[in-house]
């Protein structure tokens, strides 16, 4: 599957202006990349929710170099891209080609239509199921749908996009976390947590191991700047995340890279081993079994200098995601 691009061809990648998150970074980088290694200049970034008065571009992404524009040029040889929250723009033009990009499998059930958002949100929040209705069989006529991760591919295999019409597109780290070196004597008794997922877990687990041990301590990555979360990365020795994935998540792997040991769930995008091929131990199937989850936290800051060979062959793989990155991209589309 290709995607060619011809001298008078554009491409329009939609993305929400002045929001600074992962999926945004993404989009901004997909636009950087097809410049830098398709050396196709063409390509625009078109921002949504935009306001006159404020620089849609978050000042951490300007060093990409976008372009945007204002208006998409509907013709045959030009491209859009969207994201799985902006598949309802693409049903506004008739003759561009149109690439959806899954960043996210849940992002796009939260962001249809007022009742059956509302029925899977409730589902996952109360019952934490994925039952999610709604998917609208339009995207099915949809030539291109490219994935971030295996979950979101089986995923849509499951709702009867064709095979064929699939593509596998990730991502990878930005820089600022790869270009940074841990040094393994400055590693503290740290187990770090992000809070806004499934904290009610996590504080009846932080709770339970405080009553009995008192030399971890638990930090919370929130309310901070990256140069913050980087030196905290660099003194922890854990990373721990019992929430579901709807996508291969960045902090796990900024943790893993700055000498974290990754203590997850098994649920969803963790299923899959090609989105995070990490050592089974490491993922937790029951979360019923807390005790059990406190003794692999312990065992594993005891053990920290001879467990973290274990994620070796995983940074590894997250070094070399933007080598793949690139020659995905260069498979992808066609420069005629």
């Amino acid at each position: 599957m290709e995607i060619k691009l011809y001298k008078t061809s554009k491409i329009y990648i939609l993305t929400p202006a002045n929001v600074a998150t992962w999926g945004v970074e993404l989009l901004h980088q997909l636009s950087y990349k097809i410049n830098s290694i398709l050396w196709f200049d063409n390509v625009f970034i078109k921002y949504v929710w935009e306001k006159d008065w404020i620089n849609p571009t978050p000042k951490d992404y300007i060093k990409y170099g976008v372009k945007s524009i204002n208006k998409i040029e509907d013709k045959e040889e030009n491209v859009l891209i969207v994201p799985e929250i902006f598949t309802q723009y693409l049903f506004e033009f008739t003759k561009i080609r149109k690439v959806v990009w899954r960043l996210s499998i849940d992002n796009y059930y939260f962001n249809i239509s007022f009742f059956p958002k509302v029925y899977n949100y409730f589902l996952l929040k109360l019952f934490n199921k994925q039952n999610y209705i709604c998917f609208n069989n339009k995207l099915k006529k949809i030539d291109y749908h490219l994935v971030q991760c295996e979950y979101a591919k089986q995923h849509l295999l499951k709702k009867w996009i064709p095979q064929k019409n699939i593509y596998y597109l990730s991502d990878y780290l930005n820089k600022d976390f790869l270009d940074n070196i841990f040094d393994i004597r400055n590693k503290e008794n740290i187990v770090v947590y992000n809070p806004k997922k499934w904290y009610k877990f996590t504080k009846k687990l932080i709770q339970y191991m405080n009553k009995q041990c008192d030399n971890v301590k638990f930090v919370p990555i929130q309310n901070m700047t990256r140069q913050q979360v980087i030196d905290l990365l660099k003194k922890s020795k854990i990373y721990i995340d019992f929430w579901y994935f709807p996508w291969k998540d960045r902090i796990p792997r900024e943790s893993a890279i700055l000498g974290n040991i990754i203590i997850i769930s098994k649920m969803w995008a963790w299923w899959y081993y090609k989105d995070f091929p990490i050592d089974e131990t490491y993922k937790i199937k029951n979360l019923n079994e807390v005790n059990k989850i406190r003794n692999i936290i312990l065992t594993n800051l005891d053990m920290y200098n001879k467990n973290i060979h274990k994620f070796d062959s995983y940074l590894s793989v997250i070094m070399d995601e933007e080598l793949q990155f690139n020659n995905d991209l260069k498979s992808l589309f066609k420069v005629l």
